[in-house]
């Protein structure tokens, strides 16, 4: 069993904090359909290369690269079997590069896609688009090992709603926000790739858990749970439900 909801941000600025995110595929016949991502350095910015395969199909590699390194255009020249290469420096940009058409002026959002849990936030190399009835969601979970995994992924953004209306929220420096006793975070959002501020490298979550053996919790818990001070002496907060 996961357990979240901690901290909710509904704040739609522009995430700054990771650098500049490039798609990053090799041999793919569309960079535009390419979900996945680097974070690039802070001298780099995105590129796309486009190659001639030996059978004469058109492919692209993208990602980052050192800014010294980017030429203007190379147009139609012939490298080998090089006949494009561009760069560009703004979020995932490489889908205009080279002759590409863009995304459509009504694409959903893009949002961070890493449901399956990671350790850091900044690990997350997957993006993936929004329907136009989704949000961008986020969450530090702890699992029943006492482990803290970082999701992001997509939510209905009549869900993200009604969550939002259900949790107690404060407003402190700007942005709306719920704290909870064990000390971890929830963001749902509507802007791009906005579903990565529940974590910065020097935040430290405390994880929830009993320190009570599951016996003791058990046995006891008809009568200390019935008060936060007896579950805590007791060791037995997540059994009572207190996280």
């Amino acid at each position: 069993m996961l357990l979240f909801a901690a901290l909710l941000l509904i704040s739609v600025k522009a995430p700054t904090t990771l650098g500049l995110v490039c798609l990053a595929c090799d041999q793919v016949e569309s960079i535009r359909d390419c979900s996945d991502i680097q974070t690039c350095g802070p001298n780099e910015i995105c590129y796309l290369d486009g190659h001639y395969t030996v059978q004469g199909h058109l492919t692209y590699q993208g990602g980052c690269r050192d800014r010294r390194r980017c030429p203007t255009v190379l147009g139609g020249k012939r490298d080998s079997n090089l006949f494009c290469s561009q760069c560009c420096d703004q979020p995932w940009c490489q889908a205009t590069l080279c002759g590409g058409k863009g995304y459509p002026a009504d694409r959903g959002l893009m949002c961070y896609d890493c449901p399956q849990g990671l350790d850091h936030a900044e690990d997350c190399d997957r993006i993936i688009e929004a329907s136009s009835d989704q949000a961008c969601v986020e969450s530090l979970v702890a699992t029943n090992h006492g482990t803290i995994k970082y999701v992001t992924s997509l939510i209905g953004k009549a869900a993200c709603s009604r969550l939002m209306a259900t949790i107690h929220v404060d407003e402190i420096v700007g942005k709306r926000q719920s704290t909870g006793s064990n000390g971890l975070c929830y963001n749902c959002c509507n802007s791009d790739l906005c579903n990565n501020q529940c974590v910065s490298k020097n935040q430290t979550a405390q994880v929830c858990q009993d320190t009570g053996t599951l016996e003791t919790c058990s046995l006891a818990q008809g009568y200390v749970c019935g008060d936060k001070t007896m579950a805590f002496n007791a060791g037995c907060l997540l059994t009572c439900g207190f996280c």
